[in-house]
């Protein structure tokens, strides 16, 4: 009796070990902060604009049993200002927060998923917020906005996934 019940303990113990699924990788954690500014000399609003971006990430690197990466969650939180480079005039942009999650899909393309507050522009009643879910996949010559949710007026001027002149032009009626 007790070799019976020690062979089944075995086989139990035998099949719970081989129907448990592979184990991921832990993520790996870092943090970072980035400085940038995307300026023109008048091609966007007629006058020279200056967005200074100031963002801290907190990033995780997820990674599958066989150590591919399978996304990027990134925390990422920015205290900007935009400028009328003419007037003088300069705004706060921000405090913003958002979640951004890249996806490396296996057909070699991209899914970008950002959550939040991704610009907060307080200019009285002509101030406004970039805010929701905004879903892009991109690849090679390829940027298709795949779902967007809340107001974009800055992310919707995007033709690329880079922070580019183009996106100045959310700025124009608050900084004339």
């Amino acid at each position: 009796m007790l070799r019976r019940a020690a062979v089944l303990a075995s086989v139990a113990g035998l099949t719970l070990a081989l129907a448990a699924p592979a184990s991921a990788d832990a993520p790996t954690r870092r943090e970072f902060t980035i400085h940038n500014v995307v300026e023109d000399q008048g091609d966007v609003c007629g006058f020279p604009v200056r967005w200074t971006i100031d963002l801290t990430v907190e990033q995780y690197r997820f990674f599958d049993s066989d150590g591919r990466l399978v996304r990027i969650d990134s925390h990422v939180k920015e205290n900007n200002t935009i400028a009328n480079l003419d007037t003088g005039l300069t705004i706060q942009e921000g405090p913003d927060a958002f979640l951004q999650r890249v996806i490396p899909n296996p057909d070699g393309t991209t899914t970008i998923v950002i959550n939040g507050l991704s610009v907060n522009v307080r200019a009285g009643s002509e101030g406004f917020r970039d805010v929701g879910r905004y879903v892009i996949e991109i690849g090679p010559g390829q940027y298709d906005v795949v779902f967007s949710a809340g107001p974009h007026p800055l992310r919707d001027l995007a033709t690329s996934p880079a922070v580019g002149k183009e996106l100045l032009a959310a700025f124009c009626d608050v900084l004339s």
